[in-house]
């Protein structure tokens, strides 16, 4: 490593272990400094000439992948030039400087082509970004005629967009790589019990990492034998993930569908090109899963809702509408394996997004494993809890990858 590579990953691991000590109850000055000091070389006017009074700090989130925390200027701070009052400070909790390179470059051909908030800055161990006046979707609106179609049309028009990114889907090498992290902390099955699943079905009381690594080899598999383009997927589209912004003093927005230029996709830790169906179904998945419960485990399971024929027609037909508006030439729909014929490529839309199913929960199964091993307990959630009904859906339908 070169003194520069070894003098950046000194900063990034300074930043982390001071941000990472934030207490809500008794904000520590040299925290409050380093927020400060930050915007003030990065934003400048009046965060460059406030103290520490000055300048609120609230913590956002914090996993595997970074600390949030918004910055805010007190009301006494007066605006120099059009610095803004509010912003997001993101500071990464990875030390893969390959993959911190990537979320950089995702996030700034993002804000090229409209989506996200805006990049204002980057440093090292994090960056600045622009707080958007806005809410997270509640469940009920993600499951709504009024957000579901305009939510799947967002996610068409991300799905053409180009990314300086391997091409290629990478459902099958992270995964692979993922096993390996897994195996890398120890070796022990894994007794399957149902905690938010309510359905009666059979499933393997106990699961060996053999045994997943045996059922991945059927995925890889199942997936070399699909025709599913591979696109610019977001693979975490959930209701949290979904921004509202605020309505302007006009007056809220009463149209039938909600304009799709109020909704901003978040979230993007989980970007990559990967197969359309996987993107699809794990948008339609998520209508089944309600997260923030206050009694354990923190999430409740309607495995219903996740093939539910009205939900999947509502999205995957906003969906295609979009495609149809968008590929206009007998080229480009031929790239998205459109006829032209709405109710064959519609049917071909629900099947794909069914087929795919039992894979996305195999993908938040081993991702809850790695975050058994490598976070532990957190208040409020279970993540030993969710991977084992997430291996149980896995179960449920994989049947799915055959029937459709």
């Amino acid at each position: 490593m070169t003194p520069q590579m070894e003098s950046l990953d000194s900063a990034c691991v300074s930043m982390l272990d001071m941000f990472s000590k934030f207490d809500p109850t008794a904000v520590n000055d040299s925290i409050l400094d380093a927020a400060k000091d930050l915007c003030a070389e990065y934003l400048g006017g009046a965060w460059s000439k406030i103290d520490n009074t000055q300048i609120v700090l609230k913590k956002l989130s914090g996993g595997l992948t970074n600390l949030v925390f918004l910055c805010e200027l007190s009301h006494d701070a007066t605006i120099v030039a059009c610095e803004p009052r509010r912003i997001l400070l993101r500071i990464q909790t990875q030390s893969d400087n390959l993959q911190l390179m990537r979320e950089i470059a995702i996030f700034m051909n993002l804000n090229a082509h409209g989506y996200g908030p805006r990049l204002l800055a980057v440093f090292p161990g994090g960056r600045i970004e622009e707080f958007i006046p806005s809410r997270n979707l509640s469940k009920e609106e993600y499951l709504s005629d009024r957000f579901l179609p305009s939510i799947a049309g967002l996610l068409a028009k991300m799905h053409a967009l180009e990314m300086p990114l391997p091409k290629c889907p990478q459902y099958v090498p992270l995964l692979r790589s993922w096993l390996q992290r897994c195996r890398s902390h120890g070796t022990q099955p894994i007794h399957l019990e149902r905690t938010a699943i309510l359905d009666e079905f059979e499933f393997p009381d106990v699961v060996t990492m053999d045994q997943l690594e045996s059922e991945f080899d059927d995925i890889e598999k199942f997936l070399s034998e699909q025709q599913s383009p591979s696109v610019f997927c977001h693979n975490d589209v959930v209701p949290s993930n979904v921004l509202l912004r605020n309505v302007d003093e006009d007056g809220p927005d009463e149209q039938p569908v909600v304009d799709p230029k109020r909704l901003v996709l978040i979230d993007f830790e989980f970007g990559f090109y990967n197969y359309r169906g996987l993107d699809i179904s794990n948008s339609l998945a998520e209508c089944g899963m309600t997260y923030g419960v206050d009694k354990h485990p923190h999430y409740e399971v309607n495995l219903s809702l996740m093939e539910d024929e009205k939900l999947s027609r509502i999205f995957c037909g906003a969906y295609l509408d979009q495609l149809y508006k968008d590929h206009d030439t007998p080229e480009k729909r031929e790239r998205h394996l459109l006829t032209g014929n709405r109710d064959e490529d519609l049917k071909m839309l629900m099947f794909e997004s069914r087929r795919f199913l039992p894979l996305q929960h195999f993908f938040w199964g081993i991702w809850n494993i790695i975050c058994v091993q490598e976070l532990g307990a957190i208040q409020g959630i279970d993540f030993s809890a969710h991977a084992k009904d997430r291996f149980i859906m896995y179960y449920r339908f994989k049947s799915n990858m055959y029937k459709y």
